[in-house]
């Protein structure tokens, strides 16, 4: 994976967050959300096929931040609005600047978001 163009950067409590436009091994463009300095992205949207683009996420990334996070539960959700209105905000850009013309499939409308907030919420407290 290489990455070609920082398109912006978040922090959400203690965990920061930088999304990239970057290239495959096999030369196709991805879009994804990258936690700290993790070398993959925690959620990624690349081609699965000529005009889909599919969304994925690692939930081991998302492991990490409920594992390593100090925030109380009131905290938590808080910070999962803000991150989640950060995703949202990607994902517009994304649409519009690397994916222009095909059908997304967002973060929002998948069955990775019930997943991820459930392991985000059920951390340690």
């Amino acid at each position: 994976m290489k990455l070609l163009i920082l398109v912006d950067r978040f922090n959400v409590g203690i965990f920061s967050f930088s999304t990239y436009i970057f290239e495959h091994k096999n030369e196709s463009i991805g879009y994804g959300i990258f936690l700290g300095e993790f070398k993959n992205p925690m959620i990624m949207f690349e081609n699965f096929e000529d005009n889909i683009i599919r969304v994925s996420i690692k939930e081991t990334q998302v492991q990490f931040i409920s594992d390593h996070s100090h925030a109380d539960k009131e905290q938590r959700q808080e910070h999962y609005k803000e991150f989640m209105q950060f995703v949202h905000s990607s994902e517009k850009i994304a649409a519009a600047k690397v994916f222009r013309g095909k059908k997304m499939e967002y973060l929002a409308k998948s069955k990775f978001l019930a997943a991820m907030r459930k392991i985000y919420y059920e951390g340690r407290e």
